[in-house]
């Protein structure tokens, strides 16, 4: 049972039932995770629905593709608002509720490649993922006491809807393109161990693919 978020309480609703298709149990919810709000009230709907709460993963994101002259006031602002507060402050409310109820919960962020290698005109991004895992390893210090587990994922590029349309907004073929290595559930299945009992004893890391400095495409998995 979990309960999920996008800004489009359509899409998230979209999402749910998709996963309800397949026989999860899912709670949509719409809101800016930028807003402390938001984030709290995800935390209270879930454990209004399902009566407590075992992790929460904060895989909301933007990103921006632009050179350093180009970049935006408002939408670095943005960029830092979402990537990180919505982060922040969904961890913080995670963290309140795991500490109220006496559970060892789960903290997980989605972080990125980019966030160890250099990728052209994805600064802000990069800078954005490198940050979470810096608050994954302080986090985990942090919470250590209280048996929760604080974690990243930072896979390389990804098959996912948003990659369905080439930047033109024109749809490719079927084949993903040659720089996308990853599939959804590849990230799926190191989010599921971290999140797992078996992975009681990992904190302050993060699982990736492809860190090898240098390599101009990041990999999740051999192929």
């Amino acid at each position: 049972m979990s309960s999920l978020n996008d800004l489009d309480e359509a899409l998230a609703g979209e999402a749910a039932r998709a996963i309800a298709a397949e026989g999860g149990v899912v709670l949509a919810a719409g809101g800016d995770v930028a807003d402390p709000r938001v984030t709290r009230g995800l935390v209270e709907k879930a454990v209004a629905a399902f009566g407590r709460l075992d992790a929460a993963v904060a895989n909301a994101g933007i990103t921006m593709h632009l050179r350093l002259p180009r970049l935006p006031a408002r939408g670095l602002d943005r960029l830092l608002a979402v990537n990180l507060r919505g982060s922040f402050f969904l961890a913080q409310a995670a963290a309140r509720r795991f500490r109220e109820n006496g559970t060892r919960g789960r903290i997980l962020f989605l972080s990125s490649v980019t966030g160890h290698l250099a990728i052209r005109q994805m600064a802000p991004y990069g800078m954005t993922k490198a940050a979470l895992e810096a608050l994954a390893r302080n986090l985990s210090l942090e919470m250590a006491a209280f048996g929760i587990t604080v974690n990243a994922v930072a896979p390389g590029a990804t098959a996912t809807p948003a990659r369905s349309r080439t930047r033109d907004g024109r749809k490719p073929g079927r084949r993903p393109p040659r720089a996308v290595a990853c599939e959804g559930a590849d990230v799926a299945a190191a989010a599921l161990f971290l999140l797992s009992d078996a992975a009681a004893h990992v904190t302050g890391q993060s699982a990736g693919g492809g860190r090898g400095a240098g390599r101009r495409r990041a990999r999740c998995r051999a192929r």
